[in-house]
C-alpha cells in the first residue's frame, strides 16, 4: 500500500510539474513573440492581448481576472475535482507571465519579422498548450467554456475551442486595424493545434509486452491491481528447446507506461524473459476511441479549403478586394499563397519523397514498384546504376533547388 501511495503520490508532483514547465513555454511564446508583434490568440491570453493593445492594462492583470470569473462559475457547474489542477496552471501561468514581463520588458527577438514570429511562438504556445494537457491541466480560458457547454449541449469541445478563439482573433481588428494581423492570428491557431496534436500523442504511443515467465499468476495480479491498472491476456505455449509448456503474458500499455510495467515484473521475477513492441494503433476501452466517420472528415477539410481560398481570390483585384491591402512578407495574400505552394511546399514535399525512397522504401523496393507491369526491353526501365543518383544526387539537388527558391 505504502509503495502504491508513493508512486501515486509521484504521478501527482510530476502531473504538477510538467502543468507548471508547460504554462512557462506558452507564457514565453506569448510575451516574447505574439504580443510585441501584435499577433492575437484564442482563449482569454487573447482578450487580454486585446485589452493591452487597446488601455495598455498588464496582461496578467486581465489574463487572472478574467479566468477567476469563469473559474468560479466552472466550481459552481463542473465541481472541484475538474478545476483543481485547472486553477493550478492558470496561477503558475500569471507568475510566468509576471516574470517573462520583467525579464523582456520590450521584446526585440524577429521584431520586423512577424511571420516568423508567429510561428516560433505558436510552437512554443502549442508545446506548452501540449505538456498541460497531457498531465491533466489547463491553462484556462476558452477550456473552461468549452466543458461548460459541453455538459449542456452535444457538441464537441474542439469545436467550441475554435469557435471561440477563431471570433477572439476576429475581434483584435477592432483594436489592430488590420487584417494582416488577424490572418497572422489564424495562422498562429493552425499551428498552435498542429503542435498541440503531435505533443498530446506523443503520450497517447503504445506498446505490446509479450512475458515468458513462472510466476505468470502473480505478474497478472501485480499489474490488473497496481497503477498502471492494464489488464492481461494469456496464451498457451511450448517451449521448442526443452519442450516445457509455459504461459505467454499479453499486455498494451501505453508507451509512458511502459517504465512501470518493467519495475512491476522486476519485482515479481527479475528472471522474466520480456519483449516490447510499438504498436500503431490500439482501440478500446482505456485508449482510443474506434474512428469511423471518415465522410464528415472529408466535408470539413473541404470546407476549411474553401475558407482558406477566400483570402486569396478577394487580394487578386489590385485596390479593390476587401484584402487586397493586406500583405504577407510584402507579397498580397494570393502571391504569397503561389510563392508558399511553389516555392517551399512542392520542394519539400518532393525532397521527403526522396527521402523516404532513399531510407525507408530503399532503392530496391523502389525499383521493384517503379519496374512492375514494364519488360526487360522496357526503355524507361530503373536499372541498377540508377542508385547513386536516386540516393544521393536526387536529395542534394532538391536541398539546393529549395535553398535557393527560400532565400
Amino acid at each position: 500500500m505504502i509503495a502504491v501511495n508513493r508512486a501515486a503520490l509521484y504521478r501527482e508532483i510530476t502531473d504538477y510539474v510538467m502543468i507548471a514547465i508547460g504554462m512557462a513555454f506558452y507564457s514565453l511564446g506569448w510575451v516574447a513573440f505574439y504580443l510585441p508583434n501584435h499577433i492575437s490568440t484564442g482563449g482569454v491570453a487573447g482578450l487580454s492581448s486585446i485589452v493591452f493593445w487597446g488601455t495598455g492594462t498588464p496582461v496578467q492583470y486581465t489574463y487572472f481576472g478574467l479566468n477567476l470569473v469563469l473559474l468560479a462559475i466552472a466550481l459552481k457547474i463542473l465541481g472541484f475535482k475538474f478545476c483543481i489542477k485547472t486553477i493550478y496552471g492558470v496561477v503558475m501561468m500569471t507568475l510566468c507571465i509576471a516574470m517573462f514581463r520583467q525579464l523582456f520588458p520590450h521584446p526585440t527577438i524577429l521584431r520586423d519579422e512577424p511571420f516568423m514570429a508567429c510561428i516560433i511562438g505558436s510552437c512554443f504556445c502549442g508545446i506548452g498548450l501540449g505538456f498541460g494537457l497531457s498531465y491533466h491541466g489547463s491553462s484556462g480560458g476558452s477550456d473552461i467554456v468549452a466543458a461548460i457547454i459541453n455538459k449542456y449541449r452535444d457538441i464537441s469541445l474542439g469545436r467550441v475551442i475554435l469557435l471561440v478563439d477563431m471570433t477572439i482573433v476576429t475581434a483584435s481588428y477592432l483594436v489592430l486595424k488590420s487584417w494582416e494581423q488577424v490572418i497572422y492570428g489564424y495562422v498562429g491557431l493552425i499551428v498552435v493545434s498542429f503542435v498541440l496534436d503531435q505533443v498530446v500523442n506523443m503520450g497517447k504511443r503504445s506498446v505490446q509486452f509479450l512475458i515468458i515467465s513462472e510466476r505468470y499468476d502473480e505478474i497478472c495480479q501485480r499489474i490488473i491491481s497496481t497503477p498502471p491498472h492494464r489488464g492481461c491476456t494469456m496464451i498457451d505455449a511450448t517451449g521448442y528447446y526443452s519442450g516445457n509448456h509455459l504461459k505467454l503474458i499479453v499486455l498494451v500499455a501505453k508507451q509512458r507506461e511502459a517504465s512501470q510495467v518493467y519495475s512491476l515484473i522486476d519485482e515479481v521475477d527479475p528472471q522474466a524473459f520480456v519483449t516490447q513492441t510499438s504498436v500503431s494503433g490500439v482501440y478500446g476501452n482505456g485508449f482510443d476511441k474506434f474512428k469511423v466517420k471518415r465522410s464528415k472528415m472529408t466535408w470539413i477539410v473541404v470546407f476549411v479549403m474553401f475558407v482558406l481560398s477566400l483570402p486569396c481570390a478577394y487580394s487578386l483585384s489590385e485596390g479593390h478586394g476587401w484584402m487586397s491591402t493586406c500583405r504577407v512578407l510584402g507579397k498580397s495574400i494570393f502571391d504569397f499563397a503561389d510563392y508558399l505552394s511553389g516555392n517551399v511546399m512542392m520542394p519539400v514535399d518532393a525532397l521527403l519523397v526522396s527521402l523516404y525512397i532513399s531510407f525507408v522504401l530503399k532503392f530496391n523496393g523502389y525499383m521493384e514498384e517503379a519496374n512492375k507491369g514494364l519488360d526487360e526491353t522496357h526503355t524507361w526501365r530503373v536499372s541498377g546504376w540508377w542508385r547513386p543518383w536516386v540516393t544521393y544526387g536526387l536529395p542534394i539537388v532538391l536541398i539546393v533547388i529549395m535553398y535557393r527558391n527560400v532565400f
